[in-house]
């Protein structure tokens, strides 16, 4: 994934000097300049010169005759041509679809994207003349006639290709694989339309100032205005920061329920539309000789069945379903005490719009922690600029801002990173910063990959690319951007994303970075986190704003001790999600009848111990209609391996450069050249464990 822009405005000298303190790019140019401004009309033509040129070199492929197939002039051309240099195109056109100003350019796109993604699956993933030719490779390398395999790295690449393209259903007769086309058709278009009414839901709530009492000036500074009948009123977007803030601080329930029930009505279209998508996987999945969906899916993966994820999640219900009875408990008597004060009555019962009003306030109480007061110490560019120092030192990295970047909207800022162990200086790669919200964008947080790294035909280095997009509070003219703590832990977070990519040298794309097991990908950004609740990175990363001094020790004491804080309400809502999940992609026949609706409320009740209310998240739970299907368990799973691998660093130091440089060499620079488990282990010297894990949880 990538990463994307930061316009950011500075109130006083001191920020304007801090902003700079990071080493400019000399004159020379950068190693990446993109062009980010093609009209409509070029990205359609680009498009379609890209597909003619697939065409040629899939041709040629077909071409080469049975008894002379070899790695290199079929798997290699393949893999060179269309895998690492033509995909490149179509992740910069996803990019684009997520993040581009223009509604035009993001709609065009998409479409160019899909039209791309299209002629892959029909032309390449599913054609059975290139498989043919892979398997005669195969053949003709055990029996000698071609030239053997270089490395293992191949192997591995040769060997994968033969297993997907089985999994694709090439094994199959000309009439199954034409209903598999089908199927895959009707699945693609019922994802695009359920992720396509998530990203340009528009939904908007209005507010006089008095309704949004409680929430911080500085983020009701960020809100549009307009005059409505006379009145001015306040136009809240659905936006994740938006939505957290009127939970968090609204003192008014009726506008934090009013929040809460527009933002979870949002897209009721889309439990139609994931009904069907379910009953088509299955059917694929049994086309392809599988019981489940779910079985299909987890077949590469480290769980590889369903009955260890639902094992796996049935054992951190059971662990965490106490704990979280008693922070419901503590949470309705707080609410008792806030509903007495205000002389309102009381009904023993939590809705969802007060869940997260009243955790703040017990926060607060039991920890002595307020947000509004821990984030005036996490100005953007001060996290920015000692995160990037930390992970320079640890990791041996460096990180340099260019001066004239290319990018897709004004406020990206564009860093390129350089291998700075032994001073070698060597460029890995470039990474993008797009932190704030814009109408359309994507309005959550993640990592885009633009290209990845890999060895050219000419052995020269194809250098990898990401994009990090955020949508974290705007500056104002007053006070900069300022970052919750939660919100500095997602940014370590997707940065450790970004890092596994660059830091990945591979000589197959394919194999890059995050290309690993994809219950494994969250572990090492998730193994950073843990980095942000250690006292001496707390020191190095908090500057308040106006008093420029770092958090004091009882301030950083107070923010360590909540680290478990709500951990059983806020896990069992991971869990929830990963049953869901898991549970309507393990139908053992088809399901017409299927009532989304009720499966989730169902869930939410057994498993969070929660009332259901007239709203359906699943609707817009993109996880599972763009590509993370049966695989949200993975967010949990990989975390007991990031806990493991980040007590090392607690063992023998939080900022040992000798661990760090370790990590970077045996877990991340290797991609996924070797299984995951494998690079774990030899990282930690052992068979991995859940200990940490659940130390972490509190246990």
């Amino acid at each position: 994934m990538k990463v994307k822009n930061l316009n950011i405005l500075f109130i006083s000298s001191l920020f304007i000097l801090k902003s700079f303190t990071r080493t400019i790019y000399p004159k020379q140019e950068p190693h990446h300049v993109i062009n980010w401004s093609y009209t409509a009309d070029e990205l359609r033509e680009l498009t379609s010169q890209k597909i003619e040129e697939e065409k040629k070199i899939i041709e040629e492929i077909e071409n080469v005759s049975d008894s002379k197939s070899s790695f290199e002039n079929v798997i290699a051309p393949l893999i060179n041509k269309i895998e690492n240099e033509m995909t490149y195109f179509s992740y910069y056109l996803y990019l684009l679809e997520n993040v581009a100003p223009e509604k035009e350019i993001r709609r065009v796109s998409a479409e160019c994207y899909y039209e791309i993604e299209d002629f892959h699956y029909d032309n390449v993933w599913t054609n059975k003349n290139l498989y043919k030719k892979i398997l005669k490779v195969r053949r003709n390398i055990l029996t000698y006639r071609v030239k053997q395999l270089r490395s293992d790295e191949d192997q591995r690449l040769m060997e994968k290709l033969i297993k997907e393209f089985s999994a694709a259903g090439l094994d199959l007769s000309e009439e199954d694989s034409e209903k598999l086309n089908n199927l895959n058709s009707q699945i693609t278009d019922l994802e695009y339309a359920f992720t396509d009414c998530i990203y340009e839901d528009e939904t908007t709530v209005s507010f006089e100032k008095e309704e949004l009492e409680g929430i911080p000036e500085t983020i009701i500074e960020g809100f549009d205005k307009e005059i409505i009948e006379g009145k001015e009123y306040y136009i809240l977007n659905t936006l994740t920061s938006t939505l957290k803030a009127v939970a968090q601080y609204a003192k008014n329930e009726n506008t934090r329920k009013k929040m809460s029930i527009v933002s979870g009505q949002r897209c009721k279209e889309n439990l139609d539309v994931l009904k069907k998508a379910v009953n088509l996987r299955y059917e694929k999945a049994k086309l392809l000789g599988y019981k489940t969906y779910s079985e299909y899916r987890l077949q590469n993966k480290m769980a590889e069945n369903s009955e260890n994820v639902i094992k796996f999640l049935d054992s951190l219900k059971e662990k965490l379903q106490p704990v979280a009875k008693e922070e419901l408990k503590q949470l309705l008597e707080i609410k008792k005490k806030d509903k007495a004060e205000l002389n309102e009555p009381f009904n023993e019962t939590l809705n969802d719009w007060e869940l997260e009003y009243y955790k703040r306030m017990l926060l607060e109480q039991q920890h002595t922690i307020n947000d509004n007061v821990i984030r005036e110490y996490f100005p953007m560019t001060h996290v920015i600029e000692e995160i990037f120092k930390i992970y320079e030192e640890i990791f041996a990295l460096k990180f340099v801002e260019v001066e004239n970047p290319s990018v897709w909207a004004p406020e990206v800022r564009q860093f390129e990173v350089y291998d700075n162990e032994f001073l070698l200086n060597e460029f890995l790669g470039t990474l993008y910063l797009d932190l704030y919200p814009r109408q359309g964008k994507y309005n959550h947080i993640a990592n885009y990959s633009v290209d990845y790294g890999y060895t050219k035909e000419d052995g020269s280095r194809n250098y990898p690319i990401a994009a990090m997009v955020t949508n974290f509070s705007k500056p104002t003219e007053n006070t900069p951007s300022l970052l919750t703590h939660k919100e500095v832990i997602n940014y370590f977070h997707e940065l450790g994303h970004a890092l596994h990519q660059i830091c990945s040298e591979t000589k197959w794309s394919r194999f890059n970075g995050m290309n690993v097991e994809e219950d494994f990908v969250e572990g090492p950004a998730q193994m950073l986190e843990y980095f942000v609740w250690e006292p001496e990175v707390l020191k190095r990363i908090s500057y308040h704003y106006k008093k420029h001094v770092p958090l004091s020790d009882e301030l950083i004491k107070t923010i360590t001790k909540s680290k478990n804080f709500s951990s059983g309400i806020n896990n069992l809502k991971q869990i929830l999600y990963a049953y869901a999940d898991i549970k309507i992609h393990s139908i053992e026949k088809k399901d017409p009848d299927m009532n989304i609706y009720e499966i989730w409320n169902d869930l939410k009740k057994e498993i969070t111990m929660m009332e259901p209310t007239e709203t359906w998240p699943i609707a817009v739970f993109e996880h599972i209609m763009s590509g993370y299907d049966v695989n949200y368990y993975g967010y949990l799973w990989s975390q007991v391996y990031a806990a493991d691998m980040f007590s090392q660093f607690k063992t023998y130091g939080v900022l040992n450069k000798i661990i760090g440089r370790r990590y970077r060499n045996v877990v991340l620079r290797k991609g996924s050249t070797e299984d995951s488990m494998t690079l774990i282990k030899r990282f930690l010297y052992r068979k991995p464990n859940d200990k940490a894990f659940l130390e972490t949880l509190g246990f």
